[in-house]
């Protein structure tokens, strides 16, 4: 929504009765890239909310440092006592989206028959045995390098469900985590131990991140970072079907590690 609409939405606010439920859908960055009208509009907007007396409720995906928090919120919701380890497995493996993070725990709250404790080898067994071990297939073959597997394992992904947002949000963030852990790997060196105290990444992860981040560099990974910036602008805009916008991202991604297959 435009700058101009979102004004003429906040007028409509002056006519609204109480009972009124207004849902907005960001189509494009929120946060620091986010223009200042739709900001300023938006702000606009929450006043006249809150002077009508109304809540105005923001509902975004938590940051990488909230999703162990927010992890475990959803595992003692169902009464499941999860050791860190474990929650911090389980945020490794579905990232920001709460939607994979509350149906984690109810497929670890099914197998445990009810509420209970969770330890990384049920994580290992239930959780990433389940539809996400698709999406970490389709990051290792990025990260290799392995296009034919990659273009793969993204359709097989289609096929089980996973939608094109949800994908490309674990591509993100497969990204950012190689770019993370190759910066600090260049300060603290290659040991997995010390990476994971700093970094809070589960050590399996960061054995994985270590070599493919080489693979890359630096510089090419703030470029496929923007490639999948772009990738998020067209899946929200485009008239292209969301396949192909995936395929052309995925194939992008995997070429750039020099050892395509």
């Amino acid at each position: 929504m435009k700058g101009k609409k979102l004004e003429g939405l906040a007028g409509l606010l002056d006519l609204a009765g109480r009972d009124l439920v207004i849902c907005l859908q960001a189509e494009g960055p929120v946060g620091r890239g986010a223009g200042r009208d739709w900001k300023k509009n938006l702000k606009g907007i929450s006043s006249k909310v809150e002077k009508l007396k109304g809540i105005v409720v923001e509902c975004r995906r938590p940051s990488q440092r909230e999703v162990p928090a927010v992890v475990r919120r959803c595992l003692e919701s169902r009464g499941l006592e999860a050791t860190a380890a474990a929650v911090q497995q389980i945020a490794d493996f579905v990232g920001e989206d709460v939607g994979a993070m509350e149906d984690a725990a109810e497929r670890l709250l099914l197998w445990l028959g009810g509420p209970g404790k969770v330890d990384e080898e049920q994580v290992e067994r239930v959780v990433r045995a389940s539809r996400f071990h698709s999406v970490f297939e389709l990051t290792d073959a990025v990260g290799e390098g392995d296009t034919r597997t990659a273009v793969r394992v993204l359709h097989a992904s289609f096929r089980q469900g996973e939608t094109p947002l949800a994908l490309l949000g674990q591509l993100a963030r497969h990204l950012r985590n190689l770019v993370r852990v190759g910066g600090a790997s260049r300060r603290l060196g290659s040991d997995p131990q010390r990476l994971h105290a700093e970094l809070g990444l589960h050590p399996y992860v960061i054995k994985k991140c270590l070599a493919q981040s080489r693979r890359f560099g630096a510089k090419r990974l703030g470029q496929l970072l923007d490639a999948v910036a772009r990738a998020d602008v067209d899946l929200k805009s485009s008239r292209l079907p969301a396949e192909i916008i995936m395929e052309r991202l995925v194939l992008e991604l995997a070429g750039s590690s020099g050892q395509n297959r």
